[in-house]
């Protein structure tokens, strides 16, 4: 995949990675027959939204720190000023949209955002212990040697989606939140792939 997108958000290198994540784990349940070649069409769908939103951002970033005119640069200032007296100046980073179309279950909590990384106390991180493949994590296989370390944290995001179990997908993205036979089945459903 190839973008044009000015540098000043520094998501490039970053939206093509995020696109061969994307289609790298699809590309090969589809060669591997696991997967139908429709499963491919579902790309589109999930990038472009959050790839406009990149591109936008980038150029509203550009747009005030490349503004030559003072009377433009006063505006901007005095605007930010405002803005941080009244307490309205964004506190961090912005969200981009998460996926909200394609091989997700739609209607269920964190579906299509990032699933977190936590990392234990001797600093892993919870993708060196998931491996490569969809992985469905259920409240009683926290307490299992892989994921003991990273159980308060997986426990907490659960409780923050309301949910007894979470499917995510090999790029790491929520498939869906819920009863675990139910997400079991709607992946196979969708994928016919095991989920480990």
């Amino acid at each position: 995949a190839a973008h044009q997108t000015p540098p000043f958000a520094g998501q490039g290198l970053c939206s093509g990675l995020r696109d061969a994540a994307n289609l790298a784990w699809k590309l090969a349940a589809t060669i591997r027959d696991q997967a139908p070649a429709t499963l491919l069409d579902s790309y589109q769908t999930e990038r472009a939204p959050h790839l406009r939103a990149t591109i936008e951002m980038a150029i509203m970033m550009g747009r005030m720190v490349c503004t030559t005119s003072h009377w433009s640069a006063f505006l901007r200032d005095t605007k930010f000023r405002i803005g941080r007296a009244l307490g309205k100046l964004p506190s961090g980073p912005p969200g981009y949209p998460p996926i909200s179309a394609g091989m997700i279950l739609a209607g269920s909590a964190a579906a299509g955002r990032y699933f977190p990384q936590p990392l234990s106390a001797d600093g892993l991180r919870l993708d060196d212990h998931l491996g490569t493949g969809p992985i469905l994590m259920a409240r009683d296989d926290l307490a299992s040697p892989a994921l003991a370390p990273f159980a308060a944290a997986l426990e907490g995001w659960l409780d923050a989606q309301g949910a007894e179990a979470v499917l995510v997908r090999p790029d790491r993205h929520v498939f869906g939140t819920g009863d675990p036979d139910r997400l079991r089945a709607a992946w196979q459903a969708a994928m016919g792939l095991p989920v480990t």
